[in-house]
């Protein structure tokens, strides 16, 4: 259980329980619980009918079977708690991978306007000096050239940034769903 405004806590998965009371291991069947009926009838009567206290120590059963559940329990959380640092530390890692990855999407977006910015200036200047010379008509050109070469390495940059990506987000996805399995 936890509370409500608790983002961080995460349930346990705990087993579910068969309905009515559960049954013990050393529980007796009838035919050994009317025989220990009466034995012990006969053990409080002696020969001439008087009744005999027997004040045997009889194994406290149910202490020892919680106990023994308690350790049993207390295993589970250790190993659970252990199992939810590791889940945490990958999750952590695979965050930070996925927000390298974006980065590098980012700076590739960046690098891919800029290239547009550039692809349009120098289209205008072309159009602009392309009466005055043809010299410049020409540098014009190769420059034009260059630009659409970077924006096509750009291009190419961004489409495998989008498919690393795509890889790194199937990847979180696939360890979410682990993560609810288990």
């Amino acid at each position: 259980m936890k509370q409500p405004e608790d983002s961080k806590t995460m349930e346990l998965p705990l087993a579910q329980r068969g309905r009515g009371r559960p049954k013990l291991e050393h529980a007796l069947s009838q035919a050994e619980r009317a025989k220990r009926y009466r034995d012990n009838k006969r053990a409080k009567k002696n020969s001439d009918g008087a009744i005999v206290t027997q004040n045997e120590a009889q194994p406290d059963y149910p202490l020892m079977m919680m106990a023994d559940q308690v350790d049993e329990l207390e295993r589970q959380v250790v190993d659970l708690t252990a199992k939810v640092e590791q889940l945490t530390s990958l999750l952590y890692k695979k965050q930070l991978e996925l927000d390298t990855e974006y980065l590098k999407k980012v700076e590739a977006e960046n690098a891919l306007s800029y290239a547009k910015e550039a692809k349009s200036k120098i289209e205008t200047q072309w159009r602009r000096s392309y009466d005055a010379l043809a010299v410049q008509k020409a540098e014009l050109r190769t420059l034009f050239e260059d630009a659409v070469q970077a924006t096509n390495a750009a291009k190419a940059q961004v489409a495998t940034l989008k498919s690393d990506a795509a890889k790194a987000s199937r990847k979180i996805k696939s360890l979410e769903k682990k993560l609810e399995n288990a």
